[in-house]
């Protein structure tokens, strides 16, 4: 890790002499300032020197009208602000969405959108938990108007685990199963179905819907479903746990390439890049999950419960193994 933390620095050096040392292209020293920022947020804590490196690349990019990297940044900025007051964060993130709105940037909305709803989760007091709800009930409608499905189904999805979160009371679990039908019905569109992860987490929060009822008999039948869809998936489900959901909507004046939130996929399509959990990391989260369906016959059925529970400790404990190699 030492060595790890030597590059890191060595890196950010280098990237800083770049930046105050040479004059680039406008475009190369937007570039180049989205990276230096990203690197200080995700592996050091100074937020001040972010934030800072990121409101002049803001500028920059407005100067120059460099729609996506100047988006990028600002949902970048939003992160950074989050760290040291989650309130502000709003209020800006709030301002962004929007622009992007007004200037009918749809894939920036619904991504800058989904931001919002992650955040908003981060702080947990239930005002924030309506807020989350409200923001992803405007990307469904705003996704059913485009035809973006795979959105839609993602934000359903999303919905169902929230209301899951909220509350375990029965009209939670009944607003939580609506939501998870919704997206369901949206499984047979190609543009969905080619998303193996929408339809793994629909299972995952279906099955935990009926551990919350106290059902075990619709449990285990949801637990036979799920394990079902953890089939022959690692082919297609990416290492680091990224996802990439087509867009219909063709946003105006402009060009993204093949990095950022929004970004072209292999057809050349406009998409949205989001992390869910590694492909190894959800197999555990299987295996704890149909540990709590199959635990109040555990000692009838040949200690099954337990077996899935010690198989998962087996499974997360080989993968923080390696984790000193990789890095």
């Amino acid at each position: 890790m030492q060595q790890y933390y030597k590059l890191v620095a060595t890196g950010l050096s280098c990237l800083a002499v770049v930046l105050k040392r040479f004059k680039l292209q406008p475009q190369m020293e937007a570039t180049v300032r989205l990276r230096y920022a990203s690197v200080l947020y995700d592996e050091t804590q100074n937020m001040g020197e972010a934030e800072q490196t990121l409101s002049e690349g803001i500028k920059l990019c407005d100067r120059y009208r460099f729609f996506d990297l100047k988006y990028n940044m600002e949902h970048l900025l939003a992160r950074v602000l989050f760290e040291g007051s989650p309130r502000a964060s709003s209020k800006y993130l709030e301002g962004v969405i929007k622009n992007a709105e007004a200037y009918k940037h749809t894939a920036w909305a619904y991504g800058l959108r989904f931001l919002k709803v992650s955040l908003l989760l981060k702080l947990s007091s239930h005002q924030d938990i309506l807020s989350a709800l409200t923001h992803v009930r405007n990307i469904s409608t705003i996704a059913e108007n485009f035809g973006d499905k795979a959105v839609l189904a993602i934000a359903s999805t999303v919905e169902a685990l929230i209301q899951l979160r909220e509350s375990s009371s029965a009209e939670s679990i009944e607003q939580a199963q609506r939501a998870l039908a919704s997206a369901r019905s949206l499984q047979l569109d190609p543009r969905v179905g080619q998303i193996p992860q929408i339809g793994v987490l629909t299972n995952i929060v279906d099955l935990a819907c009926s551990l919350q009822q106290c059902d075990p008999s619709q449990a285990i039948n949801k637990m036979q479903a799920m394990q079902a869809s953890l089939e022959n998936q690692s082919d297609s489900w990416h290492h680091d746990g990224t996802l990439l959901v087509p867009v219909q909507s063709q946003d105006p004046s402009r060009n993204p390439g093949g990095y950022g939130i929004v970004r072209k996929d292999s057809q050349g399509s406009l998409a949205i890049m989001f992390r869910w959990i590694p492909w190894k990391d959800v197999y555990v989260l299987g295996y704890l999950l149909s540990s709590i369906a199959t635990a109040h016959k555990n000692t009838s059925d040949g200690l099954k419960s337990e077996q899935m529970l010690r198989e998962g400790i087996r499974r997360l404990d080989s993968t923080i193994n390696v984790l000193p190699h990789l890095t």
